[in-house]
C-alpha cells in the first residue's frame, strides 16, 4: 500500500484550487485532483457541496494550465454524483421521519374527541 501525501495549492488570480497527492516512497508518483464548490437547491436553501475530479498532468504547473479543461470535462460528472449522493441522503432522512410519525389510533381520537 502506498502512503500519499496532500499538499494544497492555490491560484489566487483564479481561485483555482488543486490537491496534489504525492506517493511518500516515489516522488515521481503525483495525482492532481482539481477542486470546486457546487451549490445545490433544496427545499432548506442552497447547500454548498465540494467535489474533486482528476486532472491529467506531471507537474503543479500543468495541473494549473489543464484544470480548466478538466473542470469542463470531468466536474460535470462529479457534481451529478454528488446530486445524487445527496438525493439518497434526503430520502434517506425523509424516510427516517415519517417513521417516527405517531398517528392516533381510534380508541385515543374517540378519547380527545377528534
Amino acid at each position: 500500500m502506498s502512503r500519499y501525501e496532500l499538499k494544497h495549492y492555490r491560484d489566487d488570480q483564479t481561485g483555482n484550487e488543486i490537491i496534489a497527492h504525492e506517493n511518500i516512497e516515489d516522488s515521481s508518483d503525483v495525482k492532481f485532483d482539481g477542486q470546486a464548490v457546487i451549490g445545490i437547491h433544496t427545499p432548506m436553501g442552497v447547500i454548498e457541496r465540494p467535489i474533486l475530479f482528476p486532472i491529467q498532468a506531471k507537474f503543479i504547473e500543468d495541473a494549473f494550465r489543464n484544470f480548466e479543461e478538466a473542470k469542463k470535462t470531468e466536474a460535470p460528472k462529479k457534481a451529478k454524483e454528488t446530486v445524487e449522493q445527496m438525493k439518497r441522503e434526503m430520502m434517506e432522512a425523509h424516510a427516517q421521519q415519517q417513521s417516527k410519525i405517531i398517528v392516533p389510533n381510534e380508541a385515543v381520537k374517540t378519547k380527545l374527541n377528534l
